[in-house]
């Protein structure tokens, strides 16, 4: 038996607890499987997740009378180019006609809807975080409550998930 520093050093005694350590890793993945069959009730609902928001709906409504109405997308805001956040508006100029299908609406109008549905939750529209955090419920939003109307905002959200 040599001894190094405050160290005894066995022959062989190295491999014992390399041993013991792959024991034990591959004990914790044999129950993997049965651990992953477990699930915790943290109490809160999921989220859903983007959903398919009535795009008509966005450009007839959402857009005029909720974000443009409370000037989301100023520069001083959540401007494409200069604003705050991940949530980015770009400029939109005149809305599509209600009947063109997405896919064929200029480029800063899916823009405008993509980022802005992201930011909706279809089961429960009022969970949504583009009306909750900047109606103050949700998230900080830096320059505090920016919705003029709640209460007809909350109906706007309500419509929207499930207008055609």
């Amino acid at each position: 038996m040599a001894r190094f520093g405050s160290y005894r050093y066995v022959l062989g005694s190295f491999r014992e607890p390399l041993l013991n350590r792959l024991f034990r890793v591959v004990a914790v993945l044999a129950l993997l499987p049965a651990l992953g069959a477990c699930t915790l009730d943290s109490g809160m609902a999921t989220d859903a997740g983007p959903c398919q928001a009535s795009p008509r709906f966005f450009a007839s409504d959402v857009w005029p009378r909720y974000l443009q109405h409370n000037s989301c997308g100023r520069s001083s805001c959540h401007a494409e180019s200069s604003g705050f956040g991940y949530f980015r508006l770009q400029p939109a100029l005149e809305a599509p006609p209600i009947a063109t299908p997405l896919s064929s609406w200029p480029a800063d109008w899916r823009a405008n809807y993509y980022a802005s549905v992201q930011l909706v939750r279809c089961d429960e529209p009022l969970q949504s975080l583009l009306l909750t955090t900047p109606a103050g419920q949700a998230d900080h939003h830096p320059p505090g409550i920016s919705v003029d109307n709640l209460a007809e905002s909350m109906q706007l959200f309500q419509k929207w998930v499930t207008a055609p």
